[in-house]
């Protein structure tokens, strides 16, 4: 089984989770995609919900809709430096999960907001992470901490 991370913040990301989906039924891989929602899987640490009742993903998708384009810099950036200063805890919070899981062959996430070193025996095979939004990503979030090689 294959673990496949997305977030429903803006919906290309789900787009992306999907159409991985559909070409691994279409060629009839030889393993199962399971796609789980990040966000959902770190809710409990979300502190604009926690504050405002209102999620970091639902404060996106409402800008987004409204066509508030001037905010998107500043919720990007906010978010970037929430990642950084809370990296450890996402890290745990991320690993304490996955012990809980059947133990996928490898992890996929179609966004890339979040990017970390192999979360340690939870997964057996490859921890890596899909771009998609290349543009809005800042050099320390994503590129890549060690090379796939060095796992």
């Amino acid at each position: 089984m294959v673990l496949l991370f997305t977030i429903d913040a803006g919906g290309g990301h789900r787009a992306a989770a999907r159409a991985l989906v559909a070409a691994a039924e279409e060629r009839k891989a030889p393993f199962e995609l399971r796609v789980e929602s990040f966000q959902q899987l770190l809710l409990p640490l979300d502190l604009l919900k926690r504050t405002t009742g209102f999620s970091l993903e639902a404060a996106y998708n409402a800008i987004l809709r409204r066509r508030l384009s001037l905010l998107m810099v500043p919720l990007l950036r906010l978010m970037h430096g929430a990642i950084r200063v809370r990296h450890g805890v996402l890290v745990r919070t991320l690993v304490a999960w996955l012990e809980k899981q059947p133990r996928p062959e490898a992890v996929v996430s179609v966004f890339p907001n979040f990017r970390s070193r192999k979360p340690g025996a939870a997964v057996s095979g490859a921890f890596c992470l899909m771009m998609s939004a290349w543009i809005v990503t800042p050099r320390w979030l994503a590129w890549p901490v060690r090379s796939a090689a060095t796992w």
